[in-house]
């Protein structure tokens, strides 16, 4: 997979994105961000909107059968309850 820098979020935060391919460790981000990222994403299969505002937390989880959107508005919600839920859409079977 090739992840390639972007501008900051609103967060503060480089965005990495996602080009496809092999890692490339001159893609902007020092190449074990692009590890952990690439890494990050095999696991969960969440594609985060960056771009959102706090405290929102948004995206889609590619699941095995279907897409599913995620919003989150973590100002109504504690932390461990984001935390499990956003685990629970991770597949355990490898």
């Amino acid at each position: 997979m090739k992840w390639a820098a972007s501008p900051k979020n609103k967060r503060g935060a480089y965005i990495p994105i996602f080009t496809g391919g092999e890692l490339e460790g001159d893609g902007g981000l020092p190449e074990a961000t692009q590890y952990l990222a690439q890494l990050y994403y095999k696991i969960s299969r969440i594609d985060w909107d960056y771009e959102c505002e706090l405290p929102l937390i948004r995206g889609v989880h590619h699941g095995s059968e279907i897409a599913q959107p995620i919003n989150l508005d973590t100002s109504q919600h504690s932390r461990c309850f984001v935390s499990d839920y956003l685990w629970s859409m991770v597949d355990t079977t490898w």
